[in-house]
């Protein structure tokens, strides 16, 4: 297993990297490559002088952190790297080169909030890999993982296998999972859904819901979440969906900053 963890030294991106650590608890079977970049795009020479600042300023705080984790980790390999270019195309290019079987990203960034990650990085990054994205909300530990609720829509799964990833991520827990169909109008509970979902999903321990939209549909997972214990929340990402919602360029920023649960995104 091989996990890429792009930071910016927020707190936020911090927590995701000790919450993805205390997820797979230690397994020898884990890579984790620890990712900062500095960008430089558009400094002139006036500002030369704050790109090296800032780089020698990584190169501490990437030290103090891998010290840290050596102590509180010792049973992981961890590896750390610092580059001088953009972290959209950079954080992509890399997750290919290492081969990385999921990106693991904070939900929030240093910088106006929801625009620095999940506004820019973020986006570009689920809107173009195939690697599934796990991004953690600040101030979020983990404890368990006994229930996640799955969205799904009713059209067919372009690559059914796609939910080998997820299913490869719950493999140390099993938990139970919640197929949720988020609906304007709910019509005697139906739902529809591609079935071979179940292909890789053991059928007893999944649960297909229906939940009629309450004003967006971060808000209903949030409180359908909240009203059932819910770990983590897991989105197939598709365009031109229900879930266009959190997808959209103009509503990506608040539906995904809105959730307050770890989400995990799979492209489709």
């Amino acid at each position: 297993m091989r996990l890429l963890c792009p930071i910016d030294f927020s707190s936020c991106s911090l927590n995701a990297v000790k919450w993805v650590l205390d997820y797979y608890n230690g397994s020898p079977d884990v890579e984790v490559e620890i990712l900062h970049c500095v960008d430089e795009r558009g400094a002139v020479k006036l500002y030369q002088a704050q790109v090296e600042f800032d780089k020698k300023q990584a190169v501490t705080n990437m030290q103090d952190l891998l010290q840290k984790l050596h102590e509180d980790y010792p049973q992981y390999k961890l590896t750390t790297s610092i580059m001088l270019a953009n972290p959209k195309t950079y954080v992509l290019n890399r997750a290919v080169e290492f081969n990385a079987d999921f990106i693991v990203m904070g939900s929030t960034g240093l910088n106006s909030l929801k625009d620095i990650t999940i506004g820019s990085v973020t986006e570009y990054i689920v809107d173009r890999t195939d690697v599934p994205v796990l991004c953690i909300p600040d101030n979020v530990s983990f404890s368990s993982m006994d229930k996640i609720a799955v969205g799904v829509d009713d059209l067919e799964i372009k690559q059914p296998k796609v939910m080998e990833q997820l299913s490869k991520f719950i493999e140390p827990y099993n938990p139970r999972l919640y197929l949720c169909q988020v609906k304007n109008r709910v019509k005697n509970d139906d739902i529809v859904f591609d079935l071979r979902i179940e292909d890789f999903i053991p059928a007893d321990n999944v649960e297909a819901v229906v939940l009629p939209k309450d004003i967006t549909v971060s808000n209903t997972i949030n409180a359908f979440a909240l009203d059932n214990d819910i770990d983590m929340v897991c989105f197939i990402h598709r365009k031109r969906t229900w879930i266009k919602d959190l997808f959209h360029h103009s509503n990506l920023k608040d539906g995904l900053y809105d959730l307050e649960y770890p989400f995990l995104i799979i492209s489709d």
